[in-house]
């Protein structure tokens, strides 16, 4: 099945709307705003919608995981590959990245979710899909609230989703589509050292 993809320059201090779609086997829509609110976790809890649908959503922190998770979200702490939370996902090749992240408090962030993020560097971070479905939707986003210009580029199941050089106007690019996973696995990665990762949504 072929992936399609599209990629939306993030400016400060705008508005992100996460758009839940139906699954292949005919679940319901369902639509949601993201805010800024957060739980008192940096492991969060992951968002299920009963039925047919189940949306992963994860927030990166960093080794140090010091951010507090936004609220329904997986607070992701450069771990390896491995079960936890009642899910399989994690850090493969070479290595967990043990410090290449970040955390901030900027108030150009559109919300929470952009404050945080991991540098992939040569790592890739995998994720175990639950549901037998040949393709997922997606939004993921880059970028960095402070450093810039910083070339990103962001690669799912060895698919370039996401190309291009932030800047101070622009610190984040997001992505939207649809993703072919046949093996039930979901691979994040990158050819870039300065690309870091915010936050991912598959459903």
């Amino acid at each position: 099945m072929s992936s399609s993809s599209s990629t939306t320059r993030v400016p400060t201090s705008s508005t992100i709307t996460s758009t839940r779609g139906s699954s292949t086997s005919g679940g319901s829509m369902a639509t949601s705003s993201s805010s800024s609110s957060s739980s008192s976790s940096t492991t969060g809890s992951i968002d299920i919608q009963i039925g047919l649908n189940l949306t992963y959503a994860f927030q990166f922190l960093g080794s140090s995981g010091s951010v507090v998770v936004s609220s329904g979200y997986v607070g992701d702490t450069s771990l390896p590959y491995g079960i936890r939370n009642g899910l399989t996902y994690g850090w493969t090749i070479p290595s967990p990245p043990s410090s290449s992240s970040f955390q901030a408090s900027s108030p150009l962030a559109p919300d929470a979710r952009y404050n945080s993020g991991t540098y992939l560097g040569l790592a890739r971070w995998q994720l175990s899909l639950l549901l037998p479905y040949s393709s997922y939707k997606y939004t993921v986003a880059v970028g960095h609230p402070t450093s810039q210009p910083s070339p990103q580029q962001l690669s799912l199941n060895n698919v370039q989703v996401i190309t291009g050089t932030t800047t101070s106007a622009t610190p984040w690019f997001s992505a939207s589509g649809v993703i072919a996973a046949p093996t039930g696995t979901l691979t994040v990665s990158s050819s870039l050292n300065s690309t870091s990762i915010c936050y991912i949504n598959v459903w």
